[in-house]
């Protein structure tokens, strides 16, 4: 075995590389803000953890973000400085508010926001034990935070668990959306913050509508936020997407035919039952068939009302969708 093949040696250079990037992102400093890890990353921008020294609580951190090097053409740095206009349009504490932005040595730029301490949606609920009743609850702060944004006529367009992190304040998981990279403002006196939207399929496929699949990210509309809230609630309810199953051998990225939460949920029972019985009893039920039972009629009906591949047949946005939701409670 040769030196380059020892996985001990492997490891431990792994490793040091690791100690690097981490040692070199502690030295980095963006205007008043260190850099002390990385925390996510995307095609056109990086987020980091990050501290500033001015402020009396040493504890607070931050989240910044800045555009990747070699990814400020002029588009990414167009849509990098629309997100911040419209971060600062939403007036709701789900969303959280730029801080501070500047630019860093080489002329990318950069903003900060205040550093969310939580998690994807579906991971929060499930650590936290939510019963069904206690998960509409849930899905319905969540729903009031998208239509703070949808009244400030801001459209998402990338609403997905992972963007929507669920924070324990007083003992309450209170949603907090972020990422509004690919979001775009409605409306034609406010054209400085509507991006040209000639890339297509940005997004992520799970979540996208049929329109966004086919036509790219310009036809999207509120509509289009709430078919990926149907896919949400679907998800966070029952614990599996409301999609037809993935084949194995399936290689095509295309977004899977949309079912009734049940119907998932029953195929899950049938191929993986003790995942489904786990999730069962995560929602308060001893055993999977009753949440099939649970999740038939009213949640299948919002679920495919959300979902439904017409725009025109959903509700007309997150407000219209709430609406629906607070009378399954």
């Amino acid at each position: 075995m040769s030196a380059d093949d020892d996985p001990l040696r492997s490891a431990l250079r792994a490793l040091g590389d690791d100690l690097r990037r981490e040692f070199t992102h502690a030295m980095q400093q963006y205007g008043p803000f260190r850099l002390l890890r990385p925390i996510g990353s995307g095609a056109t921008s990086e987020v980091y953890a990050a501290t500033r020294a001015s402020d009396a609580d040493a504890a607070l951190r931050y989240a910044l973000k800045v555009v990747r090097p070699g990814a400020d053409v002029r588009e990414v740095l167009d849509r990098f400085a629309r997100e911040q206009l419209i971060i600062a349009r939403i007036a709701h504490p789900g969303v959280v508010p730029v801080v501070a932005s500047g630019f860093t040595d080489d002329a990318r730029p950069w903003f900060a926001t205040p550093l969310v301490d939580g998690e994807p949606l579906t991971v929060a609920a499930d650590r936290a034990g939510l019963h069904l009743d206690a998960r509409v609850q849930l899905l319905a702060r969540v729903l009031e935070v998208v239509a703070a944004a949808h009244d400030a006529g801001v459209v998402h367009r990338d609403l997905k668990p992972g963007n929507i992190l669920a924070e324990e304040i007083d003992g309450t998981l209170e949603p907090r959306l972020i990422d509004f990279g690919i979001a775009r403002a409605l409306g034609a006196t406010q054209a400085q913050l509507t991006p040209n939207d000639h890339v297509h399929r940005l997004g992520t496929p799970d979540y996208m509508s049929p329109e966004q699949w086919k036509d790219g990210i310009a036809a999207c509309d509120a509509r289009s936020d709430v078919f990926a809230l149907g896919i949400v609630l679907g998800e966070v309810l029952a614990g599996v997407l409301p999609r037809q199953p993935k084949e194995a051998t399936r290689k095509s990225r295309k977004p899977l035919p949309v079912v009734p939460t049940s119907v998932a949920f029953a195929s899950l029972v049938r191929t993986s039952p003790e995942k489904a019985r786990d999730a069962a009893r995560r929602r308060g039920f001893t055993d999977a068939d009753r949440l099939v039972t649970a999740l038939r009629g009213r949640i299948d009906e919002l679920v495919s009302h959300a979902t439904a591949t017409d725009p025109a047949m959903r509700p007309a946005d997150a407000r219209a969708l709430l609406a629906e939701l607070n009378r399954l409670s």
